[in-house]
């Protein structure tokens, strides 16, 4: 009861709407610690995080100390907790005859983002299933979750590739929270793990709701030095050139691409200008929505920081994008020659 006293101001801290996700620094990294001491996450000699990754058929799964250090990531922490947190509490006003059930895939050695939650919540209210790939990674939430004497929570907690995961016609989730992912998503399975998943329980929500890959011309030197308040955010994208969505992963799109078999999934074709701003480069945009208005835009996250965009292109040319699944998913690019007697692009 002591560690449940410690955690529980921290928890509504991080649920507080009056605090913004921004100022919720210090309250993540204490909750991070605490959950480390319960979880007992066997350390490594030589502090080589990438020891234990997993290479999928469909991307990497991440150690799970690597998994662990995604929570210093703050905002996107605070963010996904509340919109988790909000997302059951809506569920349940819809239908309180029964508990919201739902699947955290890949939840790593903490489950950080769902587990604290139920110190605020009831096992009437919520019941969770589990899902990671890596046993130490099940083992620390087991502990955590005996400590904490969470265990009327859980529904299920098993070690799988998501990949492999069968859910249950008598056991479809109401939420389905998956966060396995890197900007651009790349890298990481998020995209196919999310096509499983709604494949199987094609009425539920997912979290986040949308992701979204954009494509911009903006000058660095000026957006690194501004300041990421949101005042002067919100300033830089009035001097950026939006050149249009290239990817939207959400419950639509997941849909139209339900009959789609093969490696590649459509995405936009885009044009450069015919003329671009000296100082001005192309640069890729990930902007989350984690749930209705709970949002990762711009700078909020390592996910959501401009990434540069390397292709071989001119200005006026076409690029016709396709998503690469596999087992080192990404965003490939086909450039679409546009022949004019000059090249107007100045890098």
């Amino acid at each position: 009861m002591l560690m449940r006293e410690k955690l529980l101001p921290l928890v509504n801290a991080l649920l507080s709407p009056e605090r913004p996700a921004s100022s919720l620094f210090q309250e993540v990294n204490a909750l991070l610690d605490l959950l480390e001491s319960l979880g007992q996450l066997p350390l490594l000699p030589d502090q080589d995080i990438s020891k234990g990754e997993t290479q999928t058929v469909h991307g990497l799964a991440l150690s799970p100390h690597a998994a662990a250090l995604c929570a210093k990531d703050f905002v996107r922490t605070v963010q996904f907790m509340r919109g988790a947190y909000q997302a059951v509490c809506a569920q349940y006003l819809k239908n309180s005859a029964r508990p919201v059930t739902l699947l955290y895939v890949g939840c790593g050695p903490y489950a950080f983002l769902v587990l604290p939650l139920m110190l605020s919540l009831k096992p009437q209210q919520v019941q969770i299933r589990l899902i990671d790939i890596h046993v130490k990674s099940i083992d620390s939430v087991m502990r955590i979750a005996e400590h904490l004497g969470l265990q009327p929570y859980i529904a299920e907690i098993t070690t799988i590739d998501a990949a492999h995961y069968q859910i249950e016609s008598a056991q479809k989730p109401d939420i389905i929270l998956l966060e396995v992912m890197q900007a651009n998503l790349e890298k990481e399975p998020q995209l196919a793990l999310s096509r499983h998943m709604m494949q199987q329980a094609p009425d539920a929500l997912l979290i986040p709701e949308q992701i979204r890959v954009s494509l911009c011309l903006l000058d660095m030197d000026e957006e690194l030095s501004t300041q990421s308040s949101n005042d002067q955010v919100n300033s830089l994208e009035h001097r950026r050139f939006d050149l249009g969505s290239i990817l939207c992963v959400d419950r639509q799109s997941i849909h139209t691409w339900e009959t789609i078999e093969g490696r590649h999934l459509p995405a936009a074709r885009l044009q450069i200008p015919s003329e671009v701003p000296r100082g001005y480069s192309p640069m890729l945009l990930t902007t989350i929505t984690v749930y209705q208005n709970i949002l990762l835009n711009t700078y909020d996250s390592g996910l959501t920081c401009p990434r540069r965009f390397n292709a071989d292109f001119s200005a006026g040319d076409y690029l016709n994008f396709t998503y690469q699944l596999g087992a080192n998913p990404k965003l490939t690019v086909e450039v679409e020659p546009m022949f004019t007697s000059t090249n107007n692009y100045h890098d």
